[in-house]
């Protein structure tokens, strides 16, 4: 008789059977606690958080038991990657343990060591945890759905999918509707939230009679006597003397009772001094245009602004400007202009290979990109005598020497010079070749005596110097081509040529049958 081993084939068989947990002598189902409330300013976690775990521990069958606690304070619009890492827990005081928050109950489920076998949750809307957890094993269950202790799930599966369904949209449509009444307001001239810099808020009763009657008011925007100066002054030293972020704010801090330091939102940011970014902040602000505008940053990428295509401009002005619309737009542009600037005069010390500063940094820019341009220091006039720079050829017109190969063909023959004299002033024909130094092998002239031929070109040009009247005597006329000939014989011109050379001290050739082939 032979046995099979079982195999649990069923695709719930990779979660642990807890049907057995509760009885005596097995160990309770580990459960973990998953929790979350919204941001500090929209909840109250000391009391959000204690009421979900105990909704959680009352829907616990019998046997299981919570075991750790992982909660956080965020947003559940968050982006998955960016859940579970932030730090708001840690300036509330919860009467709750916390052993982590969703990313480290992520990275501890991967674990067969894991110190928990099942998730419970007051209700879940997502299903990318859902399905992260069942891929290594771990059942996602919430407190206000049907918990089966036989690992049966169809029903409550069901259950969970409508619940996710109808969780989403509301909270599409909550977020549509909030979105058109932020519009309507925003015509309306209400500002939102704290009055930019420059401006106090002119707080007005709600209308509606129950909000008014819990205090709560609506805010315009009025021009503060003492800080609106100093909007337009920050303006002004951006447009016209075009100084830098930085720049602006050491003149704000020089003087701190004439220009006061701007409050931030939370005080936890409070620096008591102007920094580039507050500046930035301003010269960004299209409120002081006089023009009320919402959505400039994004409340779910922390804070970052969005593009100006986005924001939401109302159709008039609703409060007075401190800057005209112009110089918001100038000023805007400056920022263009000015990129790769600096504000300090002389040489940019920041750089460890800047040696010189130029008057006209930041003035001059691309007429076709409008980018500023950089310069370099002219290199100096070189102290080579021009006589020298006349005949020594530089690197760049240079010809590197190379070996010609021979041409076995027959030439042209060239045109028989004259054997008369020039005239005075004009050159002897000769056959001129792509050097300009004379070649011994000039006509002979009328005898006439003439000064001493100079050193011939080492690349053996036939030239006559130009400008000599009359020959020498040892100048010799170019043999007239003959038929080619064996290499080792040579003309009698040619055995002439090399028996009287015209100058003992410059190298000689003989003259032969090839001499006219060139190099």
């Amino acid at each position: 008789m032979s046995t099979h081993p079982a195999i649990d084939s069923h695709p719930s068989s990779i979660f642990r059977s807890p049907t057995a947990r509760g009885k005596p002598g097995v160990p309770p189902v580990r459960a973990a606690f998953l929790a979350r409330v919204s941001t500090d300013d929209q909840q109250d976690p000391t009391l959000s958080l204690p009421r979900q775990f105990a909704n959680c521990q009352a829907a616990l069958p019998d046997g299981w038991e919570i075991t750790v606690l992982f909660w956080d304070i965020e947003s559940g619009r968050m982006d998955l990657d960016r859940r579970g890492r932030g730090h708001a827990h840690e300036h509330i005081n919860v009467p709750l343990p916390r052993d982590g928050g969703l990313a480290d109950l992520l990275a501890e489920a991967e674990y067969p060591g894991r110190r928990f076998d099942v998730v419970i949750c007051r209700t879940y809307i997502g299903t990318t945890i859902e399905h992260q957890l069942e891929r290594v094993g771990v059942r996602l269950y919430a407190a206000d759905e049907p918990i089966d202790p036989r690992g049966k799930r169809s029903t409550g599966l069901l259950t969970r999918r409508v619940k996710q369904g109808v969780a989403e949209w509301f909270v599409i449509d909550m977020l549509e509707r909030s979105w058109d009444g932020f519009k309507v307001h925003t015509g309306q001239g209400w500002n939102i939230g704290k009055p930019p810099y420059g401006y106090a808020a002119d707080k007005v009763d709600h209308p509606v009679p129950a909000k008014a009657a819990e205090g709560l008011t609506k805010t315009r925007l009025v021009p503060d006597s003492v800080r609106a100066p100093v909007v337009e002054y920050i303006f002004r030293l951006r447009v016209v003397e075009r100084l830098g972020y930085d720049a602006i704010a050491q003149r704000l801090n020089a003087n701190q009772n004439r220009y006061p330091v701007p409050e931030p939102t939370s005080p936890r940011r409070r620096r008591g001094t102007w920094s580039g970014s507050a500046v930035l902040d301003i010269l960004t602000n299209p409120k002081y245009t006089g023009y009320m505008v919402w959505n400039r940053r994004a409340t779910k990428s922390g804070g970052k602004v969005n593009p100006p295509e986005a924001w939401v401009w109302s159709d008039q002005p609703t409060h007075p400007p401190l800057v005209s619309r112009e110089t918001f737009e100038a000023a805007a542009q400056v920022a263009h202009i000015r990129r790769g600037s600096r504000s300090e005069p002389g040489p940019n010390t920041a750089h460890r290979h800047t040696r010189h500063g130029y008057l006209l940094r930041s003035y001059v820019h691309c007429g076709d990109c409008g980018s500023a341009c950089s310069a370099r220091p002219a290199t100096a006039a070189p102290t080579t005598p021009a006589t020298q720079l006349a005949t020594t050829p530089t690197a760049s017109t240079a010809t590197p020497p190379t070996t010609p190969k021979r041409s076995t063909s027959v030439r042209t023959p060239l045109p028989k010079p004259s054997t008369t004299s020039s005239p005075p002033g004009s050159s002897a024909p000769t056959a001129t070749r792509s050097c300009a130094t004379p070649s011994p092998n000039a006509p002979a002239g009328s005898g006439t005596p003439t000064p001493p031929a100079p050193k011939r070109c080492k690349r053996r040009s036939t030239t006559s110097p130009p400008g000599k009247t009359g020959s020498s005597p040892n100048w010799k006329p170019p043999t007239p081509p003959t038929p080619p000939t064996p290499p080792t014989a040579r003309s009698a011109t040619g055995s002439a040529a090399a028996s009287t050379p015209s100058n003992p001290n410059a190298p000689t050739r003989p003259a032969t049958s090839q001499s006219l082939r060139g190099p």
